[in-house]
Order: C-alpha cells, then structure tokens, then sequence
C-alpha cells in the first residue's frame, strides 16, 4: 500500500522539526532580562574616528537622474562631524567635490548622517548606517525619497 504525503503532513512534520530543535538547543542567558548577544559591543560617536573610503552605487528616480557611483573619502572627527572628497559619476556627468557632514552613532552601532553637498547639485543628502568589524566598516543607504544609494565606508 502506497502512501502519499498530504501537503498538510508535511508541513505538520515541519513544524514538529522546529520545536524540537528549538526544544533540544541550550537556551542563551545572560545576566540582564534581554537577550543579546555576547559579543555585541556598544558604539558611540568615537567610534567613527580617522579616515575612510567611500565606495558605491545606486540610482535616482526623481527628477529623472538615473545611476549614480560615488568613490572618496571622508575624515571622521569622532565627535559627530565629517570632511570629505568624492567623485561622483550622476548619470554619466562627473562631479569632483568637497563636503562637509554631521552623523549621530546610536549605542546598538546604527547611526544617520547628512552632508550638505556643494555646487552645481546643491542639496543636502542623508543616509543611515550600521557600524560593523568595531568601526573599520560602514553600510549606508541613503534615506532621501526617490533614492537607492547603497555606500560602503572601510577605515583606512
């Protein structure tokens, strides 16, 4: 007698799986009431000191710009202040240009910044941004609406 797997047994087998590995794994403890990992570490403002380069991609829908790649540097203060040069290619046209910037680190590594950039696209950008290898790396997206810019920082 053949038998044939109902799709609602097999989910059933499923889901007895999960609890029983969930089951059979140590729980995690820590001191506090929160779990959290044990090597995560706590960041601030100093924690994005010296000099970076910058590198990216992404696009720009309004206004009907299109791709854009960015590559530079930036110097950080460690006290929430920014200076830096960039390349930036906007839809085929290169732009060389200084800027300066403010960011904020929050404890848990996550962070915003803004730049106010110079002539001729005058405007200012904003991004947020997540700290990882204890400050040596940076992930941006930009949080400008239209936008889908994506940066990588490492500390040189």
């Amino acid at each position: 007698m053949k038998r044939k797997f109902t799709q609602l047994g097999v989910v059933t087998s499923l889901v007895f799986l999960m609890v029983l590995t969930f089951a059979l794994v140590p729980k995690a403890t820590n001191a506090g009431s929160k779990l959290e990992p044990a090597n995560l570490k706590s960041c601030s403002n100093k924690t994005l000191t010296g000099r970076y380069v910058v590198f990216g991609s992404g696009t720009k829908a309004l206004g009907g710009i299109g791709p854009i790649s960015v590559v530079g540097w930036g110097d950080f203060d460690g006290n929430g202040s920014v200076f830096g040069n960039d390349t930036t290619s906007v839809n085929g046209e290169i732009l060389r240009r200084s800027y300066t910037g403010s960011y904020q680190v929050n404890e848990n590594c996550t962070g915003s910044i803004s730049f106010a950039l110079p002539a001729p696209r005058t405007f200012d950008v904003h991004f947020d941004f997540v700290i990882a290898e204890g400050g040596d790396s940076v992930q941006f997206i930009q949080t400008d609406p239209g936008t889908d810019l994506r940066l990588e920082a490492r500390r040189q």
